[in-house]
């Protein structure tokens, strides 16, 4: 203390070269793939005291490899982006050479859409990421152990296609930021299935003005899927689904003519069916002849109109009294038989006269149609005459009707 006198206890201090740090491995990553970082350099030393500083804030311990190397493990704390990275002996900084930077990527993911793909593969499946600024960095995804590359993003989002299963089934799905060395897994699977058959298809055709409730008959309909589509040549509408073997869609307005369907049950993946429908020409009705019958049916009603064609499905309605069986006379004629109306009427009844060429749709119709109470005999006057006598009929229920009795 005076200059003159010197203590006898002594200390030695240890000047060090700096360390030079000219590079970081991995320079990106995720915290859950990637825990720790390589500072790659020349002349480290195994010291004690040595620390990383991240993001200008948060102290790490380091550990000493050789001389080129030292690991430093990343903060948790740390928020995704570019983070900065120095190395400190006893809160000193130690280390000379360019400026290192981690960027750290959040790749967890909250949803991914569809759910559930085929077996064969090849659905694009889009998985949101939590953190929207990640998805450029995200070069790969894996599908249980089959890893495939990304390949496009958007927003947030980023689209795997997902590879071929060897059975059905669900796998882990995780995304990987350093091109498919490393995943960062989710808790979300993702669901191989049989791709659905189709059988049938009832009815096969309707009007073009659309609006037929059409079923589906197959196989392996995913029941728990909430977006069926159909496409009708190039027409899409939604379905519902009645149970793993049915689905019903409406169909939409079209040309007339023979189209092909698909079939979507994840929004993504259409399955091509054997089976087409086929449109066909709005029909006209024209008029009924005889227009009016007995309440006892049993009367033949030719109905005449246009666009008519052969179809086992053809049927007549008659108002709301019932429903019955047509025969396909030419393009221009159909034939049907009067139902049985109700004994009780006492006077004439109108009924409108519908035609459907599928059994479910039916054509409105102008046509005029009666039924009457059946018709009673009394007396005839003369009861006997030559060729040309001219007879009177007496009786109870005569009505004008077209033509002649």
């Amino acid at each position: 203390n005076n200059g003159v006198d010197f203590s006898n206890h002594s200390l030695e201090l240890k000047v060090l070269d700096p360390f030079l740090v000219h590079s970081i491995s991995p320079t990106k990553g995720s915290i859950d793939v990637t825990p720790n970082i390589v500072l790659n350099g020349a002349k480290f030393q195994d010291v004690a005291n040595l620390s990383c500083l991240f993001a200008h804030q948060y102290w790490v311990p380091s550990s000493f490899i050789d001389s080129s190397k030292i690991e430093c493990p990343i903060p948790r704390l740390v928020r995704p982006g570019n983070i900065s990275i120095e190395l400190f002996l006893n809160s000193f900084p130690i280390s000379i050479g360019p400026p290192l930077i981690f960027f750290h990527i959040n790749l967890s993911f909250s949803s991914i859409s569809p759910m559930f793909g085929y077996v064969h593969g090849g659905t694009n499946v889009s998985i949101s990421l939590n953190d929207a600024t990640s998805e450029s960095a995200v070069t790969h995804c894996i599908f249980g152990q089959k890893p495939v590359p990304v390949i496009t993003f958007g927003t947030g989002i980023v689209v795997c296609r997902a590879p071929a299963a060897d059975i059905p089934g669900s796998v882990p799905l995780g995304v990987s930021a350093d091109d498919g060395e490393s995943f960062s897994m989710s808790p979300i699977s993702f669901e191989y299935t049989q791709p659905a058959t189709f059988t049938s298809i009832q009815p096969g055709h309707g009007p073009e003005s659309g609006g037929t409730k059409v079923m589906l008959v197959g196989t392996n309909f995913i029941s728990r899927s909430s977006a069926v589509s159909c496409l009708f040549g190039s027409n899409r509408v939604v379905c519902r689904l009645v149970s793993s073997e049915e689905l019903i869609c409406e169909t939409p307005a079209m040309r007339p003519g023979r189209y092909e369907i698909k079939v979507s049950f994840n929004d993504v993946d259409w399955l091509t069916s054997p089976l087409y429908y086929r449109f066909y020409q709005q029909i006209d009705i024209e008029s009924a002849v005889p227009s009016m019958a007995s309440c006892d049916g049993g009367t033949n009603i030719s109905i005449f109109g246009n666009s008519f064609f052969l179809s086992s499905l053809i049927a007549c309605k008659f108002g709301d009294v019932a429903i019955v069986p047509a025969d396909f006379i030419s393009r221009n004629q159909l034939s049907c038989t009067s139902p049985e109306v109700s004994s009780e009427i006492e006077d004439l009844m109108e009924a409108s006269i519908q035609v459907s060429m599928n059994g479910v749709d039916f054509a409105p119709s102008s046509a005029r149609f009666h039924f009457g109470p059946p018709i009673k005999l009394i007396s005839i006057h003369p009861d006997r005459g030559h060729p040309g006598t001219q007879i009177a009929v007496n009786g109870t229920n005569f009505h004008a009707t077209y033509g002649t009795i």
